[in-house]
Parts: C-alpha cells; sequence; structure tokens
C-alpha cells in the first residue's frame, strides 16, 4: 500500500472518529456546541488536494448534521494561542504534521 494512500485513509478515519464522537450531541440548537477549524495549505500532492477538497465537502455537511461549526484557513500565522483560543478542535490536514501544540489549551 502506498504511503499516500496509507496517510489519507487515516486521516479519513481520524475524521470520522471525531464526527462518530460527536454524534450524540443534540443537532436541533440553533448555537453550536463547538468550533472546528483545519488548517491546510493543498499545495503538495494530489492525494492531498484531493483530500482537501473532499474535507472541504464534507465537515459543513457533517457540522450541519451534529451542530458544529467548520472553518478553515491557509494562513499558518494563525497557528497561535489567540486565535486558537475560539476553537475546541483544530485539524491539520497537512501531511506530516504530528505534534503537539503545547499551552494552547
Amino acid at each position: 500500500m502506498n504511503r499516500t494512500f496509507t496517510m489519507s485513509a487515516l486521516r479519513a478515519l481520524s475524521i470520522a472518529v471525531l464526527i462518530s464522537g460527536c454524534s450524540a450531541l443534540n443537532a436541533n440548537n440553533s448555537n453550536p456546541k463547538f468550533r472546528v477549524i483545519a488548517f491546510f495549505t493543498a499545495k503538495q500532492d494530489q492525494a492531498h488536494i484531493s483530500f482537501v477538497h473532499e474535507a472541504n465537502r464534507w465537515f459543513p455537511e457533517m457540522a450541519a448534521k451534529y451542530n458544529f461549526s467548520y472553518e478553515t484557513t491557509s494562513d499558518w500565522q494563525n497557528l497561535n494561542s489567540d486565535f486558537l483560543a475560539k476553537y475546541q478542535v483544530v485539524v491539520m490536514a497537512e501531511p506530516g504534521w504530528a505534534f503537539t501544540l503545547p499551552a494552547l489549551h
């Protein structure tokens, strides 16, 4: 199995787990239960670009269904505690981004 496919599959699985965990939320409220911000660049490989486009179609549907907000940014200057303070979930839709964000919670 090639590495790009494996990474895309792992990302998709991670997103599915996130949404599954949120399925118990009451979607009838008009205020979102939590806010999600996704960081991405989507410029390097076609598999990653395709994944980002699919995620940016799918996440808004899930946000409406499970009552959370979904926003995206490719402005990496926003990767700071002031900007992230208004979000409860940060998605890194970038290859090779496996790290922790110290002191941002």
